[in-house]
């Protein structure tokens, strides 16, 4: 069968993306923050996000709940972001020096 449009949506009544929390990473797989592997994690995701807007069909994105750092980046990727009033984008990493 051929693609014709993909949907993001989360299975969670919360959120649709709360990103994913770099220093907890890093600590669960023993490697300093700042390290060569901590960055390539982060350009895996970036990558996903440049995938997401890149992708030939349409994508759309229904942003319910919260929605943060990655999950920002993915809702702003889509071809089209459905909201709700229980919508909440908040970026955690504009607090991080490292980025």
């Amino acid at each position: 069968p051929e693609v014709k449009v993909v949907i993001l949506k989360s299975t969670s009544a919360k959120a649709f993306c709360a990103g994913g929390d770099v220093g907890s990473i890093a600590e669960l797989l023993n490697i300093d923050p700042e390290s060569d592997d901590a960055k390539r994690a982060l350009l895996l995701e970036y990558q996903c996000i440049i995938n997401v807007h890149e992708y030939p069909k349409p994508v759309i994105c229904f942003a319910d709940g919260i929605t943060m750092g990655f999950g920002v980046g993915l809702a702003s990727a889509a071809d089209v972001t459905v909201i709700t009033e229980k919508t909440l984008f908040a970026m955690p990493e504009e607090n991080d020096s490292s980025i």
